[in-house]
C-alpha cells in the first residue's frame, strides 16, 4: 500500500510518498553492510517496524527540522558515513 502526503515547507510544497514495500524490503538488505539516516518521529511511530533497522551496525538518528535538511549539515552526515567506510552510493527509502 502506498500514500501520499503534501508537506508545506518554507521553501514550498513537496509530495511525500509512504510505501509498505519499503519496511518489508529491510529483510533482503544485509543491514551490516547498509546506512541508515532515521528520522526520530519516524522512529518514535515505528518502533517495532524499524527494530532491524535501528539495531544496524550504520544508523544516524536526526531530527527532521529544517536547520538538518540544510546544506550546512551536509558534512556532518558524509562524515558519519566515511567514519562507517560507505564509499559508494547506495539506495534507500525515503
Amino acid at each position: 500500500m502506498s500514500d501520499l502526503m503534501e508537506i508545506q515547507s518554507h521553501k514550498g510544497p513537496y509530495t511525500v510518498e509512504f510505501d509498505d514495500a519499503c519496511i518489508e524490503g529491510f529483510a533482503q538488505w544485509d543491514l551490516n553492510k547498509t546506512h541508515f539516516i532515521v528520522d526520530r518521529k519516524v522512529v518514535q511511530l515505528y518502533p517495532e517496524l524499524l527494530q532491524p533497522v535501528l539495531e544496524a551496525p550504520s544508523v544516524f538518528l536526526l531530527d527532521a527540522i529544517e536547520k538538518n535538511k540544510s546544506l550546512e549539515k551536509l558534512p556532518e552526515y558524509v562524515e558519519f558515513l566515511v567514519n562507517k567506510n560507505s564509499t559508494k552510493p547506495s539506495a534507500g527509502c525515503n
